[in-house]
């Protein structure tokens, strides 16, 4: 197993399984982001629908190979300016938000600014803090490890490049 200890070593390893196309990466990043955020929240949702707001050990498992995804778009954000150095310090000591749905929320806020408002490489690094905090708190919230996330994400995509399958559709490839 990968052991990822910050930002950047993530962001590094992450690039090693991205395919898609250059001269769409703009596009391509924020329509992922996108999605990956709502497949948190279709987590969240089937939570409160299903569980009556309670976080199985599945759901949180669930939630946290999706939040891996988030920061994977995010890393290849960061990576496309190759401004690692900009990435301000996570302060992993908040306890920011009262519940995973409401980091969730802030989460896609930012998103929404990220995709619409923000208009330069260096404005968006340098606000990336903001979201990699939001996975650090909710991570906590359902109880695991904010690197661990950061891990199984790029066990889960190195897995997939060395099978040949990192194309594709569907979780379990």
């Amino acid at each position: 197993m990968i052991k990822i200890t910050n930002l950047k070593q993530y962001i590094e390893l992450a690039k090693e399984t991205a395919i898609y196309p250059r001269d769409e990466e703009h596009t391509y990043i924020k329509m992922g982001l996108i999605g990956e955020v709502g497949e948190c929240f279709n987590l969240a949702k089937k939570v409160l629908r299903d569980d009556n707001g309670v976080w199985t050990k599945e759901k949180k498992d669930s939630l946290a190979h999706e939040l891996g995804d988030v920061c994977w778009y995010l890393a290849m954000f960061a990576n496309e300016y190759n401004d690692f150095e900009v990435i301000p310090t996570l302060n992993l000591d908040d306890d920011c938000y009262e519940s995973v749905n409401e980091g969730l929320f802030s989460l896609f806020d930012w998103c929404i600014a990220f995709t619409s408002t923000m208009t330069t490489g260096r404005e968006i690094i340098e606000n990336m803090s903001s979201p990699f905090g939001v996975i650090y708190d909710i991570s906590r919230k359902i109880g695991i490890d904010y690197f661990e996330v950061l891990e199984m994400n790029i066990e889960k995509l190195h897995s997939r490049k060395k099978r040949g399958v990192i194309g594709g559709s569907g979780d379990n490839r």
